[in-house]
């Protein structure tokens, strides 16, 4: 029994050690080499902010730890962090933590 609630606890060690908490996409991230500025706010709502105007999105984070943001025109972004930025699958665009 004693095995078997330690490989438990190593497990969720593991688990947890491997992904951010959701609190850590919080706040305003600007992509490098963009005019490019998403906030990502603690209700799953954010806002993007570009050239092209202001959109507003909802995101969510899926079990393997990517990012899923919806956009108003139902397509789906995902992004995963890379140490302290957040990159885009399909793309060589990164984002960084400004706030």
């Amino acid at each position: 029994m004693k095995k078997f609630v330690l490989s438990l606890l190593i497990c969720f060690a593991v688990m947890t050690g491997c992904s951010k908490p959701e609190s850590e996409i919080y706040g305003t991230w600007k992509a490098e080499g963009f005019d490019f500025v998403a906030e990502f706010s603690n209700d799953h709502t954010g806002t993007s902010t570009s050239a092209m105007g202001k959109t507003s999105f909802t995101w969510m984070v899926q079990s393997d730890g990517r990012i899923k943001i919806i956009d108003p025109f139902k397509k789906d972004i995902f992004l995963k962090f890379r140490g302290d930025s957040l990159k885009i699958d399909g793309s060589s665009l990164t984002l960084t933590k400004i706030k």
